[in-house]
């Protein structure tokens, strides 16, 4: 076949016009490789972070950049470096969702300050092998990563990321696939669903209370480690009402939930323990609650529970909170006869212990005192 000199110049062109394109992307992508990551008002790439970015933070975007990347999520860092913010927003959202997340952050700072801790270290061997649970743990180094979620691909495209980086968290993963969020003590990470098939948004499910439930049980482990999951749960609870006036974020719950129960149980604990008076609530009833089991009850007595050590024992609650997290570093590591060490899978600290701590930091009638703010509520005075 011959070609004309008008076919020589239709192909240049195609040519040229196909290696623009190639170098558009590229620069694109360039592009956004270098503004992938936003800390006070500066773009950067993550491998390229600006000064005064703390290593643990800088670390944290790099680890999720190639994901963040690939699917065109942004980073975003509050001020104070212990928040990494990823998602797909832009504008006012991007604007409502950063504040949402320094709202909660100056919520939890102002409710369990960080305690003093002389010459704190992990107490862990440096060569320890990364394994599920808080065994590197180090309390307020790490920074915690929210990733807010366009679309269940993105979900399974993080979980193959994290599985890739972190062949040990296999199991994991597939405990996470086919959810609507979750959240990994292990990564300190948490991440949610904007829009989960099947679920009403904005009345079922509310991502504004994904974000601030997730940040809450992550900000308290970053400050107090592996806690029992009533702790978690209420705790998260108590700041989704404090910044958002409701509750609407119940961990492993498929049943029904009442329009009242949005509002907490109050009305519930008053009925059930009316005729309570000379039996208190015990920590048996509500403190060994399992994590992924939604348990009624139990959820009642542990919102009602910390909504009394939060709001009348603040201080003492943020002791006891450091007094459990001692004794799960002191306790989940077994020595062995010649000298080596393994970890507890999964330890957490038994409920007689819980109760031991709580009388002897919080008061020895902590638990007549918090049956009594059961059954009077609102109403109910220290002392009284």
């Amino acid at each position: 076949m011959f070609m004309t000199s008008r076919s020589r110049e239709a192909g240049l062109a195609v040519g040229i016009v196909l290696s623009s394109f190639g170098t558009m992307a590229a620069q694109e992508s360039q592009t956004r490789a270098t503004s992938l990551a936003h800390w006070e008002g500066t773009s950067f790439a993550p491998d390229d972070p600006p000064p005064g970015l703390a290593e643990p933070t800088a670390r944290a975007i790099r680890d999720v950049a190639p994901w963040a990347q690939a699917l065109g999520y942004r980073i975003d860092i509050d001020g104070s470096q212990e928040v990494v913010y990823v998602s797909r927003h832009e504008g006012k959202v991007l604007a409502h969702e950063l504040a949402l997340v320094r709202k909660t952050h100056a919520l939890f700072e102002e409710l369990l300050p960080q305690p003093e801790r002389a010459g704190e270290t992990s107490g862990i061997p440096a060569t320890t092998t990364k394994r599920w649970g808080a065994q590197l743990f180090v309390p307020d180094r790490e920074p915690v990563v929210l990733v807010d979620l366009d679309a269940k691909a993105h979900l399974d495209a993080y979980l193959d990321h994290v599985e890739k980086e972190k062949p040990h968290l296999g199991g994991w993963t597939r405990s996470v696939r086919g959810s609507t969020g979750f959240v990994s003590e292990a990564t300190q990470a948490g991440g949610w669903l904007a829009n989960p098939a099947g679920l009403e948004i904005g009345t079922v499910w509310r991502t504004d209370h994904e974000l601030v439930h997730r940040l809450a049980c992550l900000l308290l482990h970053r400050r107090f480690g592996e806690l029992p999951h009533w702790v978690r749960t209420s705790f998260g609870w108590a700041l989704e009402e404090r910044a958002l006036g409701a509750i609407y974020h119940f961990p492993g719950r498929d049943d029904f939930t009442g329009i009242d129960e949005h509002e907490g149980w109050e009305p519930e604990l008053k009925r059930a323990f009316r005729g309570r008076k000379k039996k208190p609530v015990q920590l048996a009833e509500f403190a060994d609650w399992k994590r992924g089991r939604w348990d009624l009850e139990q959820a009642m007595l542990s919102w009602g529970a910390m909504r009394y050590l939060l709001t009348h024992r603040t201080a003492e609650l943020g002791a006891w909170l450091e007094a459990v997290r001692v004794h799960t570093k002191g306790h989940s590591i077994v020595t062995q006869a010649d000298g080596s060490w393994q970890l507890v899978p999964g330890f957490t600290v038994d409920v007689g212990v819980q109760g031991e701590l709580m009388r002897e930091l919080v008061g020895p009638d902590v638990l007549t005192e918090m049956s009594e703010s059961f059954r009077l509520g609102k109403r109910y005075k220290p002392g009284r």
